[in-house]
């Protein structure tokens, strides 16, 4: 008996070639900034506290650029509530104790503990 043929027919959901991509893209960044890295590391061999500032200044001056518009967006977004009461206010607590419970050694079904 001969092997029937079996073709084969993969489809690839979008969501797996999408991935693949980005990976792909995103191991191609990286090697990139990893010579990128390199070639700056390069020529701050000899570092300095001067040298050191003048790099990470950009990068905190963003940190903080974005730290503030995060609070501005935070502070606008949250809303002002108030309660004004007009007239005398009163409030009334009662609390109903209703234990049918028996014996020397009983719980009481108290759930604050």
């Amino acid at each position: 008996m001969e092997p029937l043929p079996q073709p084969d027919h993969r489809i690839v959901p979008a969501w797996a070639a999408g991935t693949a991509v980005a990976s792909i893209g995103v191991g191609a960044g990286s090697v990139g900034l990893g010579c990128c890295a390199w070639l700056v590391l390069q020529g701050l061999a000899s570092v300095t506290l001067y040298g050191v500032l003048m790099v990470s200044l950009p990068f905190a001056g963003a940190a903080m650029l974005a730290t503030a518009t995060g609070i501005a967006v935070s502070k606008a977004r949250k809303p002002v509530s108030k309660t004004v009461y007009v007239g005398p206010v009163t409030q009334h607590a009662t609390h109903h104790h209703t234990s049918t419970t028996k014996g020397l050694i009983a719980r009481t079904g108290d759930t604050t503990r």
